[in-house]
């Protein structure tokens, strides 16, 4: 559990994670599709580690933050040509686990998490030509300005899923201290804000899973304090939410 999962072109990678002994794990495997078979490649270097983030671009894979027994936030590329990883420049900020990762033109993007159990607000970006990390607005109200005033400690959450469709990034269910989210927010890149949109209509959850495919947003799975979810959804943001449907 709480591994992480990136893609490098046609192939899929899954690494990292624990058990419920505690148990934390460093190892990392390559999925080819084409073949349906698993091999595995060299351990991640950093130390093992549940609830870390992962994202690929271009022809690399990145890995970073997490809990090897306390929260972390080394950085660490994956080249798949060479089997090979390398350290890179840490993400500034707060150290962190369970958070959420996303990537926009070949830019990632790290947001939300715990920091020794309370949620965290800072929320960067990644730019893997310079090797740099660029720290954009909070996700709480921080600011005198009114841009952050409907964000309130709304949006900052740890167990959430991200995905992104379009030139907008989604933000979903998660945990906030000992409550279950099922609030979706949306980011614009453009203007680096956050607006609230249709709650998801499932409910309230953590530690569900978000993907994008062919510029579609989609999130299932998860659990709450009573079940664990198999129920499965598409978002459509842009269709305005009829409780008839």
């Amino acid at each position: 559990m709480g591994a992480v999962s990136f893609s490098i072109g046609t192939k899929g990678y899954l690494g990292t994670g624990g058990d419920f002994q505690s148990t934390y794990y460093k190892d990392l495997w390559e999925y080819d599709p084409v073949t349906d078979s698993w091999t595995q490649k060299a351990d991640f270097p950093g130390t093992a580690r549940m609830d870390a983030v992962a994202f690929g671009i271009s022809d690399k894979g990145y890995v970073t933050t997490g809990n090897d027994g306390a929260d972390v936030k080394d950085f660490w590329m994956y080249d798949p040509a060479t089997d090979t990883w390398t350290q890179k420049t840490s993400m500034g900020g707060t150290k962190r686990s369970g958070a959420v990762a996303f990537v926009y033109k070949n830019q990632g993007y790290v947001v939300s998490g715990t920091n020794v159990g309370a949620v965290v607000n800072d929320f960067w970006m990644y730019d893997p030509i310079a090797d740099k990390w660029s720290e954009k607005r909070a996700i709480s109200n921080v600011s005198t300005d009114t841009y952050d005033d409907a964000y309130g400690t709304l949006i900052e959450r740890s167990g959430a899923v991200a995905f992104v469709m379009g030139d907008k990034a989604y933000l979903c269910t998660g945990i906030s201290g000992s409550t279950m989210l099922k609030s979706v927010w949306e980011y614009d890149f453009a203007t680096d804000l956050w607006v609230i949109k249709t709650p998801w209509e499932g409910l309230e959850r953590t530690q569900a899973i978000g993907f994008t495919l062919k510029n579609r947003g989609f999130l299932g799975t998860g659990k709450n304090n009573t079940y664990y979810f198999d129920d499965f959804r598409e978002f459509f943001p842009n269709i305005l939410y009829n409780a008839n449907d």
